[in-house]
């Protein structure tokens, strides 16, 4: 009777041994599978970095992480995705800093006119630096935890420009009585209001239309986010190179997703996003050059700022500095600042 207790009991032990091996195993093979939504064209350095973010995280978690890319507004507006991403509906979203604006004031510090120097090589680098491993990442970081979000990087697309349907505007006073598509930003409404436009905000999967529809003389875009387009005559016959703000992409995932991953997955996340962020870093900086010329091939007039240009149009803008310095916190202008030094 002992002996069959004794065997009885390594049995159970054996038993629940194996119960919870499996448990592990089951728990290690657990699938994460995250959808992404941005706004972007198929084709261009935003589109392309997340797709490669998406290879990257299959093939370093051996296929356990997954995540599905949906581009050009399929899934809605980045302002659309950025609430599904906060409210959990949507795992991650990818938003330009401008309609970032909506849920985080400080974010407002990237659309001021010419506060990253499009004359100064290094500027993009500073910011880059600033935002990946300095106090002004770890600031931005802060403030979106505060609204639910996590920062997984921070692309890059570039200077914006205006670009026009019909009309070949070459000075800066011809920017008078443009109607021009923006997005949501406020600080973008001021700009275009201080160089006497009128600023129509509209999100970008209804632009193109309304380019071609003539609801808009034109919209200010980058020029690389341009060329993707494809065939762009019938949007835009003419452009004018004014730089006059920057903007990136933030990606960024739910919070609360975020705290329920493991260890293992967090690093893997951060890992094949440096290297993707990276990729698109480099393809932006690429495609930004050679977009002049992609889109003189396509029968583009480029009108070219001079430098006397480019000090007429600071000047103009001065005013949107002083209206919306007090609508970002100290905190944030200091580091700005002190980051683009």
């Amino acid at each position: 009777m002992r002996a069959f207790s004794r065997y009885a009991l390594c049995a159970l032990c054996l038993g629940l041994a194996g119960l919870l091996l499996a448990g592990h195993c089951d728990a290690a093979e657990k699938k994460l599978n995250l959808r992404l939504g941005h706004p972007m064209t198929k084709g261009d350095q935003v589109s392309l970095g997340w797709l490669k973010f998406s290879e990257l995280l299959e093939q370093k978690s051996g296929g356990s992480i997954k995540l599905k890319v949906y581009g050009d507004c399929i899934l809605g507006s980045d302002r659309v995705t950025t609430e599904g991403a906060q409210k959990g509906s949507l795992s991650m979203s990818s938003c330009s800093t401008g309609n970032l604006s909506l849920f985080a004031p400080d974010f407002l510090l990237f659309d001021m006119p010419y506060v990253i120097d499009p004359m100064d090589p290094q500027a993009l680098q500073k910011l880059f630096t600033a935002m990946d491993s300095g106090p002004l990442g770890k600031h931005y970081e802060k403030i979106l935890n505060d609204i639910n979000l996590k920062l997984i990087c921070f692309g890059d697309v570039g200077y914006r420009d205006f670009q026009m349907h019909n009309k070949n505007i070459s000075t800066i006073d011809g920017l008078k009585n443009i109607k021009v598509r923006i997005t949501d930003s406020i600080v973008e409404m001021a700009v275009a209001k201080a160089l006497g436009m009128y600023p129509i905000p509209m999100p970008w999967g209804e632009t193109v239309t309304a380019m071609r529809q003539g609801t808009v003389d034109a919209m200010a875009i980058n020029n690389a986010s341009m060329a993707a387009l494809g065939d762009v005559g019938d949007v835009a016959k003419y452009l004018i190179d004014t730089k006059h703000n920057y903007y990136g992409h933030v990606l960024v995932m739910n919070l609360d997703l975020w705290k329920s991953l493991t260890d293992k997955q967090r690093a893997i996340i951060e890992e094949a996003a440096a290297e993707a962020v990276a990729y698109e870093r480099a393809l932006s900086a690429k495609i930004n050059v050679e977009a002049y010329d992609l889109l003189k091939s396509k029968g583009v007039t480029i009108n070219m700022c001079s430098t006397e240009d480019y000090a007429r149009l600071k000047e103009l803008t001065k005013g949107v500095w002083e209206e919306f310095r007090s609508k970002v916190s100290p905190e944030a202008y200091a580091l700005f600042m002190d980051a683009m030094k």
